[in-house]
């Protein structure tokens, strides 16, 4: 008994290791994933790894899904980053790569990949590898498009005209007003208002810094919500968009996404007269002289702004919610320039 119970247990060890030499690069992103796509304290991602998995299926999965783990390496890897890079999207690449690197480090603290990715050699590319010859690593990911006052007052014109969803036509005249990621902004609900106060809370949950920021709205601000107050006002009893301040007019969110968004003013600002089917007609309804522009621009255009009307920079960096690097700054100035923040964005 003892021989034929040594013997199942021998085939049954064997049926196990070829299992597990026939797990799959998507196999290992999967179980990878499935640790990462929930916000645990300041691990895991803030939309669910939605992004991430985005990036994955469209680059990497189609070409590694079906390849062994213990035969995926750098070779594999690379022509598949540099493909991303020689269209222009450097940084795109170098962010695939992390992803791609910390996915492996992940999985070689972890059984069974541990053992399948003995022979990999991913953790030696490194981000030179993946970008083209001209690339800056560091200004190469810097974006310094700010709108001009021109502009601004043109954008005053050219929105009502452009066909926007009201959300969306509110939501960029608050991030322009309020500095306010588009991440911030639009998952927004009526119960972080307070027009008595005239204050507008975003959660920590929400904030890139990881920290909770009130900030006090002013008139203009407060005619957005006004004018979607009215929107809501239109939607029936029951309807889950009526919590949120940017509900989206259909879509699996309740709110505006930033996708929606973010394609939303993409589309108003290519060549007149090239309209990409099954989208807005009206391609350059947003064009504005100094060249294209994005959500994140009218963050940066509000930051400009406030500098130029000659407020201190330690007060636009409060403004803008930008966390602190330095743990003694944290722990020890705890004043919250409340006031003056108030003045600032008044």
């Amino acid at each position: 008994m003892d021989y034929l119970e040594a013997k199942k247990r021998e085939r049954q060890a064997k049926v196990a290791k070829a299992a597990m030499a026939d797990l799959t690069f998507g196999d290992l992103f999967d179980a990878w994933f499935a640790t990462i796509n929930k916000k645990r304290g300041r691990k895991g991602r803030k939309d669910g790894g939605k992004s991430l998995r985005s990036a994955m299926e469209k680059h990497m999965l189609p070409s590694l899904r079906t390849h062994r783990v213990s035969g995926v390496f750098a070779s594999n890897v690379l022509p598949l980053l540099t493909a991303i890079s020689d269209v222009g999207h450097n940084r795109q690449a170098v962010e695939m790569l992390i992803t791609i690197q910390q996915m492996i480090r992940w999985g070689e603290r972890s059984q069974p990949w541990k053992r399948l990715l003995i022979d990999c050699d991913v953790l030696a590319l490194a981000k030179e590898d993946v970008v083209s010859a001209d690339y800056d690593p560091v200004r190469g990911n810097e974006r310094n498009r700010t709108l001009t006052d021109d502009e601004i007052r043109l954008l005053g014109e050219l929105i009502p005209a452009a066909r926007l969803p009201r959300s969306i036509e509110s939501a960029v005249w608050v991030m322009l007003a309020c500095g306010t990621r588009v991440g911030e902004t639009l998952p927004t609900r009526w119960t972080d208002l307070d027009f008595k106060a005239r204050t507008w809370t975003i959660p920590k949950e929400r904030t890139k810094s990881n920290a909770a920021i009130t900030i006090h709205l002013s008139d203009f601000v407060l005619a957005q919500f006004a004018a979607q107050q009215v929107v809501r006002a239109g939607m029936p009893e029951g309807d889950a968009r009526r919590e949120y301040v940017f509900p989206s007019e259909k879509g699996k969110l309740p709110h505006v996404s930033i996708s929606t968004a973010c394609g939303a003013i993409h589309d108003r600002q290519r060549p007149k007269d090239a309209p990409t089917e099954g989208r807005t007609r009206a391609t350059d309804a947003l064009t504005v002289p100094g060249g294209q522009w994005k959500c994140h621009d009218l963050r940066r255009t509000c930051a400009t702004m406030m500098q130029s009307l000659g407020i201190a920079e330690s007060i636009v960096h409060r403004c803008l919610n930008h966390a602190r690097n330095d743990p003694l700054d944290r722990i020890y100035l705890r004043f919250d320039y409340d006031a003056r923040r108030m003045a600032a964005m008044g």
